[in-house]
Order: C-alpha cells, then sequence, then structure tokens
C-alpha cells in the first residue's frame, strides 16, 4: 500500500518500527487503554501495518489506517482523509456497524477522536498505574512459589 503518513509517524517508525511500547497508557473518553504496540513494517502479520490494513480495510471508514494495537481487538487509526488528516481515532469493536457482508457503515465522525496528531498522541501516552516494579514481581512469585512448593523452594 502506498499511505501518505504524517511525518512525525514515518519518524517514529524510523527509529522504533512495530516495538512494544512502555510507558502505554492513554485516556479514551472516561476509560483507559493500553497500547501494547505500534503497526510498522514486519514479517509478523499481527504487527504489519499492511497486513493488519487489509485485514481491516473493509470494517473502516475510508481512509483510516490501523496504526497500534490496544488489546481487544480494537485499534487506534490515523485519518489520512483530506479534511482530518493525521488525527488520531479509536475504534471500537464491538461498536463499529458493518453491513451483512462484513463493510464498513460508519464514517470517522462515528469513531471516538483521542488526538489532532500524533505528536499529541505520543504526548499524552502516560505509565499505568498497575505496572509493579521488579523487585515487587519478584517478591509476589516468591511468595507465590513457596505457597506452591513449601519451603523446598528459596
Amino acid at each position: 500500500y502506498k499511505f501518505k503518513f504524517p511525518q512525525a509517524f514515518i519518524e517514529y517508525l524510523k527509529e522504533f518500527n512495530d516495538a512494544e511500547l512502555e510507558p502505554n497508557v492513554i485516556d479514551v473518553g472516561d476509560n483507559e487503554c493500553c497500547i501494547r504496540y505500534f503497526y510498522g513494517t514486519s514479517d509478523n502479520e499481527y504487527s504489519d501495518i499492511g497486513a493488519v490494513y487489509e485485514y481491516y480495510k473493509e470494517r473502516m471508514p475510508k481512509k483510516c489506517v490501523p496504526i497500534a494495537d490496544p488489546d481487544f481487538g480494537n485499534q487506534i487509526c490515523i485519518s489520512l482523509s483530506e479534511e482530518t488528516y493525521g488525527t488520531i481515532y479509536f475504534w471500537d469493536h464491538e461498536t463499529m456497524d458493518t453491513n451483512m457482508d462484513g463493510i464498513c457503515m460508519i464514517s470517522l465522525e462515528d469513531m471516538f477522536k483521542i488526538a489532532d496528531s500524533f505528536d499529541e498522541l505520543l504526548y499524552n501516552i502516560k505509565e499505568s498505574p498497575y505496572v509493579v516494579g521488579i523487585e515487587e514481581t519478584q517478591g509476589f512469585l516468591k511468595t507465590i512459589m513457596k505457597g506452591f512448593f513449601g519451603e523446598k523452594y528459596k
């Protein structure tokens, strides 16, 4: 595909491609979601932007391209349409309407706007409140293992 992405997204892909993201939480209205990774160029069909677009293109508004995986079948998308070029949207797979043939029945205006630009999206990413440090994780795992194996586990 020949996408004409905003320069900020292109620069991000040049630097990080499809790497996992930390910190990774964004606000979506009154809720939060975690972005696992941005799609890039990859041999893995799950993180390759062209393969992901091919899978979702009939289910999304025209000129709307998935750019990130926020889990649970939802998508973070960027608009490539002239009127809303570069705007970032949240696509909820449970509320996005398609007809009986699986063809998109919504417009960009029906999607939830989460940022005016890719730069703004990156700026709004924050740490997950659920992340714990390595010491806490190791201590927790030792407690579980001792409970499972008894004192044999040290």
